[in-house]
């Protein structure tokens, strides 16, 4: 939707993208590797990891770019006003 778009534009869409290459370059090392080479098993243990930190920086990076936008952090809030402004007050 309009608030995950943050996850596909600027630098937390980068870190998106970087960590499903890594994470999928990392899957097929493994793969590949099995258990005749403990190297290449390693290396992609070690870019498997690489994709998991990318993606956890890129939500960091995301609640920033979330922030930045207005209509990320009005908009939702007044949907939400809206939607109980109908609404019976039980109080």
């Amino acid at each position: 939707g309009a608030l995950g778009s943050v996850y596909r534009e600027g630098r937390a869409g980068h870190y998106q993208r970087l960590a499903t290459g890594l994470s999928a370059a990392g899957a097929l090392a493994v793969v590949a590797g099995g258990r005749r080479s403990r190297t290449l098993s390693t290396a992609g243990c070690v870019l498997i990891l690489a994709g998991g930190v990318s993606q956890r920086w890129a939500v960091y990076v995301a609640g920033f770019q979330s922030v930045d936008d207005p209509a990320h952090v009005v908009g939702p809030q007044r949907a939400r006003v809206a939607a109980h402004a109908g609404a019976e007050n039980p109080l």
